[in-house]
């Protein structure tokens, strides 16, 4: 009697080259064998959005706090870390800066010219 297909699934936590290796241990007609094969993983796509900036509008030396979320885009799971950069557009060269918690985090920043300002994340 043949023996049902065994399946492992393993789940691979960071991105870098592999090699997987299948073994099968031989039986009384067979005799044992391994095989490998590389596999590549690749980071996940990330997809970074600005929730909130308050006040809006905001005055010339007022500062604004900005929300932010970054998600892994499917097929990619889990949830990323490290930190997230918000510029304004002006060419003021102001920004903030803060290290995700759970997939979110915020920081302020202060404006330094009026007008329309549309803050990014970097």
């Amino acid at each position: 009697m043949a023996r049902p297909a065994l399946r492992v699934f393993q789940q691979l936590v960071s991105a870098g080259a592999r090699t997987l290796t299948a073994t099968y241990g031989g039986d009384s007609n067979f005799s044992a064998s391994a095989g490998t094969a590389a596999q590549a993983v690749n980071a996940a796509s990330t997809a970074t959005t600005i929730t909130a900036a308050s006040p809006n509008p905001a005055l010339i030396g007022q500062p604004v706090t900005v929300s932010f979320t970054v998600a892994a885009v499917a097929p990619g799971a889990g949830t990323p870390t490290g930190s997230v950069t918000v510029n304004v557009t002006d060419g003021s060269g102001v920004n903030c800066s803060a290290v995700l918690s759970g997939g979110s985090g915020s920081c302020a920043l202060t404006p330094a010219s009026t007008g329309a300002n549309t803050p990014e994340t970097m």
